[in-house]
């Protein structure tokens, strides 16, 4: 079995509330599962989360683009493995803000996002609405996809403090996929 991208943060997730964005087939969660000590899952659609029966976790459908339906700082990490390429700069901004409210201080965001070098998964393909974001009408999941840089990426989490930043290639879909993994921590306020 393929090690899971998550595997080098077990430190940092043993007996942790963790907050799972886009859930979607529930790859990462039974992962999370194993080494959480707590796991909320969420994705926009749940029907491809719940085709996933092995993970016995709580489910929140919800849009990720929307204010996060979160106390204040109730997570110790948030992962978002791969949901988070869907978005204008606004979005991923308010998104960021929203994400940032609701990990404790100290607490982590654990996640990966497109690379602008991602061409088996449509980069630099559809019309550009923005830098590093595309129309894209024929694509499988969604029809917008953003393509980050490592600037990007500093630029967005500028608010956080940025413990690991590495561009990384896997299969994914029968297709090599390169991507950006990242972990960033909140201030201690």
């Amino acid at each position: 079995m393929e090690r899971s991208w998550l595997d080098r943060w077990q430190t940092d997730l043993a007996g942790a509330s963790v907050l799972e964005l886009g859930s979607g087939a529930a790859l990462d969660s039974a992962t999370l599962l194993d080494l959480a000590g707590s796991l909320v899952c969420s994705d926009l659609q749940r029907d491809h989360w719940l085709s996933a029966a092995r993970v016995q976790a709580p489910f929140v459908q919800l849009d990720h683009a929307a204010l996060l339906p979160f106390r204040l700082a109730a997570f110790d990490v948030v992962v978002a493995g791969l949901c988070l390429h869907y978005f204008s700069r606004a979005q991923m901004r308010d998104i960021n803000e929203s994400i940032h409210s609701i990990v404790r201080p100290g607490g982590l965001l654990l996640g990966r996002v497109n690379s602008l070098r991602d061409v088996n998964h449509g980069a630099g393909t559809g019309d550009q609405i923005e830098p590093g974001y595309f129309a894209m009408p024929r694509a499988k999941f969604a029809n917008k996809k953003r393509f980050f840089t490592e600037n990007d990426l500093l630029d967005l989490f500028s608010g956080w403090q940025v413990e690991h930043l590495e561009e990384t290639a896997f299969t994914y879909y029968d297709h090599q996929k390169i991507a950006f993994e990242f972990a960033v921590r909140r201030s201690i306020d």
